[in-house]
């Protein structure tokens, strides 16, 4: 799973120093999955992060190309929406860089997340972070 996670390092602005730093925090306040296919291949991985009391972040999401609109995806959204408000969280939320809306955005909306805010120029001048979520 490390291995595959790897991958990340070069998707994400900043992703080697931050999947370094996000696999170093204690296991009860992250949670790595793995998403598995349908013949349980690994398609995918998330990681999400305890940020408040009762809010859970999703910072990391990411499907491989070869498993992507299969509703793999999609599914495991659900799953962690779900999983999520059960365990008590009363948030739930994903951020994102601007430059990757095209390919986000409508995803997170499909599955009823919602626009929060928008922090500019987060990642680099005229790239901004986008806030999704859903729940109160």
């Amino acid at each position: 799973m490390l291995g595959f996670l790897g991958a990340i390092r070069e998707v994400y602005p900043g992703g080697s120093e931050w999947l370094d730093q996000s696999l170093k925090m204690e296991v009860k306040e992250t949670y790595v999955l793995a998403l598995l296919s349908p013949l349980n291949e690994l398609a995918g991985a998330a990681i999400l992060k305890k940020k408040y009391l009762r809010s859970m972040k999703i910072c990391t999401f990411y499907i491989r190309p070869q498993f992507r609109k299969l509703g793999i995806g999609q599914r495991a959204v659900r799953e962690i929406c779900l999983r999520s408000f059960d365990s008590g969280f009363d948030h739930l939320y994903v951020t994102y860089s601007k430059n990757h809306a095209s390919c986000v955005g409508g995803f997170l909306e499909d599955n009823g997340f919602e626009y929060q805010s928008e922090i500019y120029d987060k990642y680099s001048v005229g790239d901004s972070e986008i806030v999704f979520g859903i729940g109160s």
